[in-house]
């Protein structure tokens, strides 16, 4: 998103372009050989509403979506490092119905991208996170569903980190013929609980001895 920035925009009336805006060749947008920024949005939008002349350098002829983003992660970075948040907004705005799907999910409950990969991918880091941010993430939404439901009810008992669905979810998956419910009863009883828990391994454990509580 560009905001009007009044400062930047006295400093190009002064002094124009002092740096070429960067920009890749690509046809993937439906239009050949289009020019695509990948840099300097706003200095082009206060450029245009100056009516200046803008510079511009191709860095990148690329067919490949993955390595566009990469390219404007790398070049976007220099303040702020890219979040998952800018991943899944540059593959939502190209329609990818897996990143607009998470991304409506996010939204609705609150959860962050690595816990809802968690819930409908099975993972939150190492090569599931490197596919996520490559646009090749693939996500299981019937399953994803059931397990997204199962989160829920037990966070309504408990408040419990964002950090115990890395427990949980492979929790869930490691029980044959998992009853939540079961679960979720012993679960009420047991409170307190969980307060002295910080790593996956503790909270793991906890779910297994909450589980087969008798």
């Amino acid at each position: 998103e560009v905001k009007p920035n009044i400062t930047l925009r006295n400093s190009l009336r002064e002094y124009g372009y002092l740096d070429a805006v960067k920009v890749i060749k690509t046809s993937l947008f439906g239009k050949k050989n289009g020019l695509y920024m990948a840099d300097a949005n706003h200095r082009y939008f206060e450029g245009k509403i100056l009516e200046m002349e803008i510079p511009y350098i191709i860095i990148k002829e690329s067919e490949s979506l993955p390595e566009i983003v990469d390219i404007m992660s790398k070049l976007n970075n220099c303040f702020k490092k890219w979040t998952n948040d800018h991943y899944a907004n540059c593959y939502c705005a190209v329609g990818m119905s897996d990143y607009i799907f998470l991304r409506t999910k996010k939204g609705q409950t609150k959860l962050s991208y690595a816990s809802l990969l968690n819930i409908y991918h099975g993972t939150d880091s190492g090569s599931g996170y490197k596919k996520f941010k490559e646009g090749n993430i693939k996500i299981n939404i019937e399953s994803g569903d059931i397990m997204l439901k199962y989160v829920l009810s037990m966070f309504k008992v408990k408040n419990l980190s964002e950090r115990s669905l890395r427990a949980f979810v492979p929790f869930c998956k490691s029980i044959t013929n998992y009853d939540h419910d079961k679960f979720l009863n012993n679960f009420k009883r047991s409170l307190p609980v969980m307060d002295d828990c910080f790593e996956t391994t503790q909270f793991y454990n906890k779910f297994v001895e909450i589980y087969n509580k008798k």
